[in-house]
């Protein structure tokens, strides 16, 4: 008897555990499930990208690696400019199985240096004493065709596709005149291609900040709309017109595989080896803004402007006169900075140049766009919220990076447009401390976070 006790007592034991690993077991699933469900809520959402920039291509290529599906609007960007890949961009191209076949078409740059316009060496930066993974460069148009073969090649299972829109860059953004919408259902955005074309979108992502003219009246409709919306707020950049360039020309012989910061007050130049024997150049100058008159040549104004800088010997500004592009174009910063970069119905939202159009001549000025793309496809594929929830996270994050970017290079310019107390006081020793090999590492680290 007290044997069948036991007995009846052990079965009643196993049974009740046997059913508390079940109910366990059927809880998680149940809860992987909802999570695996959530997951994939942005798969069937419509999502538009305007750009087919640097980050733009980045954006739709991350997604669809992701399952996410979207229309990428061809704006024509095969820009022969240089870019830099910084070490947060690799591993973005790195997880999304994209990094060799842009690496190979890449050049490695082992270091930087920062000079006076008389050639006077400021400071260098060994990158390989602060960071394994070397950035390397190579054109905007070699990046944008590689990344955008991948885009439009057949999706392999569990991916989405990109669907590309040409000959429809002045698109426009408009809600509907009835938001007659049910709680928690987001709200569309309608893009008009023509007067009589329309399409609703749960999400649009602007990331070229200006079209193929280099002009702020093509300004990104995106970055357009964003400056019209009351509720974002912003910030004016400049007292002054600060004008920027970017191109490549012909890579003078003596010049090495180094990142070049040059400047002088009020101007700056950045240059950079790139393969073929190329040289990507850049660089800004600010102008009063009550200046009348546009140079008829632009590439005769930025010579003159940097005419007297001294090199490291290569003669730069001697071969960029001599084999930079006749229709080279002088872009106009935009007064207006966007402290924000959302719109106020939350499925509207500007990354790279349609958010900040950074001028050109700073190294850290080639950082945010593929950063920006990497996380936002992140965040799309990861997060169970809803796009307008999404968007609030992403903008909190780029404000925190951008806050970074912006501090290192608002000191900089301090530095160049206007001297500075420290640069007033101290002279050359002041710039020898803060281009040292460890503060620029500090600056550089600081980023990568």
């Amino acid at each position: 008897m007290m044997l069948s006790s036991k007995i009846s007592s052990l079965n009643k034991t196993t049974v009740t555990s046997v059913t508390n690993v079940l109910y366990r077991s059927l809880s998680t699933s149940s809860e992987s499930a909802a999570n695996l469900t959530n997951s994939f809520n942005n798969r069937d959402k419509k999502i538009l990208i305007h750009g087919s920039d640097v980050a733009g291509v980045s954006l739709a290529l991350f997604l669809k690696k992701k399952g996410i599906s979207s229309e990428l609007v061809d704006t024509g960007s095969r820009l022969d400019r240089g870019i830099l890949i910084s070490a947060n961009a690799s591993k973005a191209l790195k997880q999304n199985g994209v990094f060799e076949s842009i690496y190979r078409k890449g050049k490695d740059v082992t270091s930087s240096i920062v000079t006076s316009k008389d050639g006077e060496i400021y400071g260098s930066c060994n990158f390989e004493k602060y960071d394994p993974i070397l950035p390397f460069a190579l054109t905007e148009a070699t990046f944008v065709e590689t990344l955008l073969q991948e885009c439009l090649s057949t999706p392999q299972s569990g991916e989405g596709s990109v669907k590309l829109r040409k000959g429809d860059q002045r698109l426009t953004l408009s809600l509907p005149k009835q938001q007659q919408q049910q709680q928690g259902q987001q709200q569309k955005i309608y893009v008009g291609y023509s007067e009589t074309s329309k399409a609703a979108y749960d999400l649009v992502v602007g990331s070229e900040g200006y079209g193929q003219t280099s002009d702020l009246l093509s300004t990104s409709p995106v970055r357009n709309y964003l400056l019209k919306d009351a509720s974002v707020p912003q910030t004016t950049q400049y007292a002054e017109q600060l004008y920027h360039f970017k191109t490549v020309i012909n890579k003078p012989s003596l010049f090495p595989a180094i990142v070049h910061q040059q400047f002088a007050t009020e101007k700056r130049l950045l240059t950079f080896p790139l393969p073929n024997d190329r040289l990507a150049i850049s660089g800004s100058f600010k102008r009063p803004l009550n200046q009348i008159g546009e140079p008829e040549n632009a590439r005769n104004k930025i010579f003159n402007t940097f005419t007297d800088f001294e090199d490291i010997g290569a003669h730069t500004v001697i071969s960029f006169l001599e084999s930079a592009p006749e229709n080279l174009k002088l872009e106009k910063s935009d007064q207006h900075r966007l402290q924000s970069y959302i719109s106020s119905t939350g499925n509207i939202v500007a990354i790279s140049d349609a958010a900040d159009k950074l001028a050109s001549g700073s190294f850290e000025s080639n950082f945010i766009g593929i950063e920006d793309a990497y996380r936002l496809s992140e965040m799309l594929s990861q997060s169970p919220e809803s796009i307008s929830q999404i968007l609030e996270s992403f903008n909190r994050d780029r404000q925190q990076r951008m806050k970074l970017i912006l501090a290192a290079i608002d000191q900089q310019e301090k530095v160049v447009y206007k001297g500075g107390w420290q640069v007033r006081t101290l002279g050359k020793y002041y710039l020898k401390f803060y281009y040292s090999q460890r503060q620029q590492a500090k600056r550089l680290r600081e980023l990568r976070k």
